[in-house]
């Protein structure tokens, strides 16, 4: 696994803030002002312009992030359990050492705007603001004057826009919108589906990486034994898809296939049904899997790995 040198979001556990490179000059935390009133981007679209109902609000910002990380562990659900107050505790410590490390700007200046989002038109008398500006490195700067305009809620969903979107870039992501629908989801009452869905459920799990950095398609998923429809197969949780990272639940169901298949290298052409529609192909060369687009072999990422990440009796 060390040699396929994959993008370093697969050796950055999940629930860890990791500063590794983006693409372009930089990610930006942005924000919505109307008059007197700042709101983050994400949760203006999602509750203000979109149909999304909140859930709670708290006055302080450790007790937002209190009550909403369980539902961010739960989304990014990378070990078995339910998430218990020990990792609650261990998580609101990242997001508090991320703001530990935000570089507030001089007062009386503003960041750069960046252009990694895609924003309709605002409701008369407000305007777009940046409020932070994410680095190739992953350093954040923040414009102190806003940063204290907004809502301690809103303080909570920026640290999550930060953390995710930073992820995202490990993908090459450019654009900021999935990353600000998800947010907004977590943040209202109707919750996203987990982005590995059940898959800890299954008695065992394997964790797979198809390709390499530079590659035109890359994949990482989390594969677990299922039956659909009284079939047993395996039941593919991406959370790269194509070289995209995947913040909702996108999946693939593999009949008569099974994990030991996978670990021990016995497939020769297995076809993935994908819930998007699509297909995908998984094969073996020689001692070496590899995972493309249905029909696309020139695309076909160039390594691959495959590890056992839960076994249960």
């Amino acid at each position: 696994m060390k040699a396929l040198l994959f993008l370093s979001l697969l050796i950055c556990p999940c629930l860890a803030f990791c500063a590794t490179g983006g693409v372009g000059d930089g990610g930006g935390g942005i924000g919505v002002k109307c008059e007197t009133e700042l709101r983050v981007l994400d949760l203006f679209e999602s509750e203000v312009i979109g149909v999304q109902k909140p859930d709670r609000t708290y006055l302080d910002l450790q007790q937002n992030l209190a009550y909403y990380t369980p539902f961010f562990i739960r989304h990014f659900n990378d070990a078995p359990g339910v998430p218990g107050e020990e990792a609650t505790i261990r998580i609101v410590k990242m997001f508090e050492s991320m703001l530990r490390d935000f570089q507030f700007i001089p007062a009386g200046e503003r960041l750069k705007p960046t252009d990694d989002a895609t924003i309709g038109p605002l409701p008369a008398g407000c305007r777009k603001v940046q409020i932070a500006v994410q680095d190739n490195q992953g350093k954040i700067q923040v414009d102190r004057e806003l940063w204290d305009l907004l809502p301690s809620r809103d303080r909570a969903a920026l640290l999550f826009h930060e953390w995710i979107y930073q992820r995202a870039r490990s993908y090459k992501v450019n654009k900021s919108d999935k990353t600000r629908k998800l947010v907004g989801d977590l943040f209202s009452e109707s919750k996203p589906q987990p982005q590995l869905g059940d898959v800890w459920r299954s008695p065992s799990v394997a964790w797979c990486g198809f390709g390499i950095a530079g590659d035109a398609e890359v994949f990482e998923v989390f594969l677990g034994e299922e039956s659909q429809n009284g079939i047993l197969g395996l039941r593919f949780y991406f959370r790269g898809f194509r070289g995209e990272y995947v913040t909702l639940a996108k999946t693939g169901f593999a009949a008569d296939l099974t994990l030991a298949d996978i670990l021990e290298r016995q497939i020769s052409l297995t076809k993935i049904k994908i819930s998007d529609g699509s297909e995908l192909e998984l094969e073996r060369n020689g001692t070496r899997l590899t995972l493309r687009a249905a029909g696309n072999p020139l695309l076909a990422p160039s390594g691959g790995f495959c590890e056992l990440a839960q076994s249960r009796k």
